[in-house]
């Protein structure tokens, strides 16, 4: 019951259930990583940025004239859009990160761990401590009750000699 309620203990065995997290957060460090990639966007493209030039000659690069308008007015048009998608892999070469990650958090988990063990050896010990010591104390208790209860019968056993007229040394009423 010590051990499963005393509030040092619980607070290292949640910190050990975090270093346990952690362990396997840098261990997915080690795993190459795979990203799904997308974008759509809206393109404004012409000659000039505000107001269409009419009456210029056409661009012999740009037959159909689509770049004729402004960028804005494309932009409006929605004439260039474009989207993409794709993939990406990383896989860093020797995983030196990653592993030092990893080491990193096994260090920090058998520390944890150690800490853990020696709270839980510390309470064991005390408590059996005082287990003990309530024992001896309840021994002392005992023997000093019974004590008293041998020098109250002594005390009486005096008193009913001294009323009937017996001889009693001094030695015996210190001694009761």
């Amino acid at each position: 019951d010590a051990i499963a309620r005393r509030p040092e203990l619980l607070k290292q065995r949640l910190l050990l259930k975090r270093r346990e997290m952690e362990y396997v957060a840098a261990r997915n460090f080690l795993l190459p990583r795979f990203d799904v990639l997308g974008r759509y966007r809206f393109r404004g493209l012409g000659r000039d940025l505000i107001g269409n030039q009419v009456g210029l000659p056409p661009d012999p690069a740009d037959p159909q004239g689509a770049f004729a308008l402004s960028s804005l007015a494309n932009l409006a048009n929605g004439d260039f859009q474009e989207w993409q998608l794709g993939g990406e892999i990383t896989m860093p070469v020797g995983f030196r990160r990653g592993w030092a990650a990893v080491r990193n958090a096994q260090l920090h988990l058998a520390r944890d761990k150690a800490v853990l063990e020696e709270q839980e050896r510390q309470v064991m010990h005390d408590l059996s401590n005082a287990v003990g010591d309530m024992q001896r104390a309840y021994q002392l208790m005992e023997t000093t009750y019974n004590r008293r209860l041998a020098s109250q019968q002594n005390l009486e056993i005096l008193q009913f000699r001294l009323q009937s007229s017996q001889p009693i040394s001094a030695e015996q009423v210190l001694e009761g």
